[in-house]
């Protein structure tokens, strides 16, 4: 049997690629129209039959409330897992000259959804060298081969969001399955009181027909999606990724859970600041990574009053 050759194996992998974003496509287009359609079902099905059966204003209007602002949770958090790059090594390292493996430009600033953060000195030679970008592979950064390219602390691909999971959309999807499986079990239980109750049998003639589709649909998602919300959680609070944990790699995991999220959701003290829409700084740039914002801000400053040194010396 031939071997492919090096050009074969290159087009096989172009295809592969371009398959698996166009099935991210269709998934992206998929969960959109899902989406519209939980929550046109929401206030045109489970809000207008409570509100024919109570008649009562202020009931509704909570109710339509709490729902009204998980469906933001979702689709805000979706947005960014979108639109944030996860962070890749080709953002932050340029090449300085001709040279195939270095020295390289390193900007970390390039990378940063929140440009607060000030470039770091990072010795270079401390780092892996990735053979398919051509460029440095810092800790916790692993090449996807879907993309193509190296993703700092990366978790994993995922087509549903069509591209990879890493260090700076890591906590947008993991509030993103959270937001939908609280939202799915909060329109389940309406839905369930609903169906079950027999006040709402003379209005259940106002449902419009895609009541029961979306209906076991929203009860599916909750299932699935609470899994693996679950699953994701489990892995933040012990401070690894998801192929760190198939590698059984522990050595980025803090003694405290607090201190194994902060490395995800930046600098948070209560369950309210994690769940809330936020774009705040994180303490790590992705290649130097930091227990906690005080010591990053620490070594800056010696860093800056070092520099500070040289220039008066």
């Amino acid at each position: 049997m031939n071997k492919l050759s090096p050009k074969e194996k290159r087009s096989i992998k172009t295809i592969y690629s371009l398959a698996f974003k166009f099935v991210g496509y269709l998934l992206i287009g998929f969960f959109m129209v899902l989406y519209i359609g939980i929550i046109y079902s929401f206030i045109y099905d489970t809000m207008l039959l409570y509100y024919l059966v109570y008649n009562n204003k202020l009931l509704i209007a909570v109710l339509m409330l709490i729902g009204l602002i998980e469906g933001f949770n979702v689709i805000f958090n979706y947005g960014l897992v979108l639109i944030v790059s996860p962070g890749l090594t080709s953002e932050i390292f340029t090449k300085a000259n001709d040279k195939e493996e270095g020295p390289f430009i390193y900007d970390p600033i390039r990378c940063q959804f929140n440009k607060s953060q000030l470039a770091i000195k990072l010795d270079q030679s401390t780092l892996k060298y990735c053979d398919k970008c051509c460029l440095p592979k810092p800790q916790r950064t692993h090449h996807c081969s879907i993309c193509n390219k190296c993703v700092l602390k990366m978790d994993h691909h995922c087509p549903w969001v069509g591209q990879c999971v890493g260090h700076q959309n890591h906590r947008y999807f993991i509030l993103f399955l959270t937001h939908i499986a609280i939202g799915t079990f909060y329109i389940s239980i309406l839905n369930l009181n609903l169906v079950m109750s027999n006040k709402f049998e003379e209005y259940r003639v106002h449902q419009t027909k895609e009541f029961s589709i979306i209906w076991p649909l929203n009860i599916s998602l909750f299932f699935m999606l609470s899994a693996f919300a679950g699953w994701n959680w489990f892995l933040a609070m012990r401070g690894v990724t998801t192929l760190e944990f198939w590698d059984k790699n522990n050595d980025f995991r803090k003694s405290k859970r607090i201190q194994n999220l902060q490395q995800i959701f930046g600098q948070v003290k209560n369950w309210i600041q994690i769940l809330s829409p936020s774009v705040r700084d994180l303490p790590s740039n992705g290649v130097i990574w930091y227990e906690t914002q005080v010591e990053h801000s620490k070594i800056l400053k010696e860093l800056q009053e070092e520099d500070e040194e040289e220039i008066i010396g």
